[in-house]
């Protein structure tokens, strides 16, 4: 029995134009409606998060909000941090020096800003910026941060081809001391150590008593696949990335489709 239903946000419940189907919406109303609990789980950060979680209706008892790719786990109703793993201020110059040479955009996030480097890199514009045009970003020399500074995850975004090839470049101990991972074909995302999707639902889940097993699980790239994998349906939408597809216990429709309606109106 299915008891909570994991969603993805770009690329799954979202269609293309960063908009909620009412058709997406109804189906998350009528399972919330069967007492089983919804829980967004998205690399965005709240402030681009909350708006569209507004949109789904009322904000019940114990609805919770996973964010910043599983680095903070968030109550609605009582807006507070349930839990959070941070990133420091060494993490942070460690990373600038890293972009620099590989000449990608850094962006630190907060809580409440984004946070990018004024630097400007040669034919290489914020994609970040351009993707949420409307969120709180603020130019800032990252060296006049307080050594006390904590960040929730760091965003690099390049042309896609781009960013591809300068992954590469990465020291390969980096991909083990930290979380790592593409979330867009464009923008590569890095927490600390042992942050994900996944970890945080299972925190989750035990505070809540429900298993992985009664767990559905929707998403589209790479950073679902953990999430997908920990569920005991893992659902890949039909616009997923092929390796996503290949894991997933179902493939619905795609995002432009209503397949997050679909898949819920499939299995519950």
């Amino acid at each position: 029995m299915i008891k909570l239903v994991a969603i993805d946000l770009d690329g799954t419940l979202l269609n293309d134009q960063k908009a909620l189907d009412l058709e997406n919406i109804k189906a998350i109303q009528r399972v919330k409606s069967l007492g089983i609990k919804v829980v967004i789980c998205t690399g965005r950060p709240l402030f681009t998060a909350k708006p569209i979680i507004d949109l789904l209706g009322p904000v019940a008892s114990e609805d919770y909000l996973i964010i910043y790719n599983g680095a903070v786990l968030y109550r609605l109703d009582q807006k507070k941090l349930i839990y959070q793993k941070d990133l420091s201020m060494s993490d942070l110059k460690f990373f600038k020096q890293l972009m620099d040479e590989l000449d990608m955009p850094l962006n630190a996030l907060t809580l409440d800003t984004i946070y990018e480097s004024p630097k400007i890199i040669p034919g290489r514009p914020n994609l970040y910026k351009k993707a949420f045009p409307n969120a709180p970003f603020e130019k800032k020399n990252f060296d006049d941060f307080s050594e006390d500074q904590i960040f929730l995850k760091f965003v690099v975004t390049a042309e896609a081809s781009f960013l591809k090839q300068q992954m590469a470049r990465i020291p390969r101990h980096l991909w083990d001391d930290y979380s790592i991972c593409l979330s867009h074909p464009f923008q590569l995302e890095v927490m600390a150590k042992e942050t994900s999707k996944s970890q945080t639902l299972k925190r989750l889940g035990d505070y809540l008593s429900i298993s992985m097993k009664e767990v559905l699980a929707l998403g589209d790239q790479l950073n679902d696949m953990d999430l997908l994998q920990v569920a005991g349906i893992g659902v890949a939408m039909e616009n997923a990335d092929d390796r996503l597809k290949e894991i997933a216990d179902f493939v619905t429709k795609s995002n432009n489709q209503a397949g997050v309606a679909y898949a819920l109106d499939h299995f519950i």
